[in-house]
């Protein structure tokens, strides 16, 4: 049975953790001795020692001077997760943070956070990442920012897997728009604004909301006050911003009564175009108007305007997940989760 000793610690932990796995070794039921392991796999005792203090951290043995290694009564829970974020042209913020926050929480919950990056792959190839998820022993995965391609070869292998995307049907926390219009509505209000104005690159979902919601408060928003970014383009960030510049410059162009008096926009990709706009009209912010943007990748550092800022709730995100991830590897059935907006402090 000889292996090389950077491996063989792994070696001897997995021949006995598939054993108890099993069902050959059962609760109650003495290991070997060290020495006895050492000879059998033709290693040194300290080899074993690493083996045996994996097995004691995963939970499937005891160790006592007096009662020797114990077999332990096996408590199915997560005790290892990877966290999993695709990089690509650009990474929102919002999933380094997430990244961040999930750490953090599935350390309190007693489990062994493992951070990979992963490279958007156009054929969705997780070959490597499949390879990263063996050799590291993890038992379920987040998947952050990742592409359809990728999520469906996951899919296919027996691992539990949550995504913050609507690419799986069921397992999925995402960060949805959900509140956004209705936040923006009242931010206006709040300021005594009675004109506001939409600009998004979703407008079947977000025209209908934003009105309803002007609705509900006694206000009447015209279709003139509701600009579409058209032929949105998640990795063009330079033509967005062009279209987002076109389509404020023509609401701020209106005569003074029918110019809208406060501006909700979404998402954040598209704001360099916004505040050059806004910048070209000759307009104060916030006296002439109000800006209601919204955050995501981090690009308010270059936003010099004055605004209300909407976000989605990461940590209420990073939440969800972990608790998902823990009922799907218990087998029980999960329902999507949408994470709403929420103003920022």
């Amino acid at each position: 049975m000889s292996k090389r000793p950077a491996t063989i610690w792994r070696t001897i932990a997995e021949h006995y953790r598939t054993r108890i796995l099993s069902g050959e070794l059962k609760p109650g039921d003495k290991l070997p001795t060290a020495r006895a392991m050492a000879k059998t796999f033709r290693t040194s005792v300290f080899s074993v020692q690493n083996a045996m203090a994996f097995l004691v951290r995963e939970g499937f043995i005891a160790r006592g001077h007096a009662c020797g290694t114990t077999v332990l009564e096996r408590v199915e829970r997560l005790t290892r997760v990877g966290i999993v974020v695709w990089t690509g042209a650009w990474i929102p913020e919002t999933y380094w943070k997430a990244a961040t926050l999930l750490a953090e929480k599935l350390e309190a919950a007693g489990c062994r956070p493992v951070t990979l990056l992963e490279r958007r792959d156009p054929n969705g190839d997780v070959k490597h990442l499949l390879e990263a998820i063996r050799a590291l022993d993890i038992q379920g995965v987040i998947a952050l920012n990742a592409p359809e391609e990728a999520l469906a070869s996951l899919s296919k292998f027996r691992i539990p897997l949550v995504a913050s995307s609507a690419a799986l049907k069921n397992r999925r926390v995402e960060l949805g728009s959900a509140g956004f219009c209705e936040l923006a509505v009242r931010a206006a209000l709040d300021a005594g604004r009675r004109r506001p104005a939409l600009v998004t690159s979703f407008p079947e979902t977000h025209f209908r909301e934003f009105r309803a919601c002007a609705a509900k408060a006694g206000l009447r928003v015209p279709a003139a006050n509701l600009a579409a970014i058209r032929g949105f383009n998640e990795n063009g960030l330079a033509e967005n911003a062009r279209r987002a510049f076109d389509a404020v410059r023509r609401l701020l162009a209106r005569p003074a009564g029918k110019r809208p008096d406060a501006l909700a926009v979404f998402p954040d990709d598209v704001l360099p175009g916004v505040v050059q706009a806004v910048y070209a009209s000759g307009l104060r912010v916030p006296e002439d108007l109000l800006l209601v943007l919204y955050r995501n990748l981090g690009v308010e550092k270059f936003v010099s305007l004055p605004a209300v800022w909407i976000e989605a709730d990461v940590d209420a995100m990073a939440t969800a997940m972990v608790d998902m991830l823990g009922r799907i590897f218990l087998g029980e059935k999960v329902k999507p989760v949408t994470i709403p907006c929420t103003l920022a402090p």
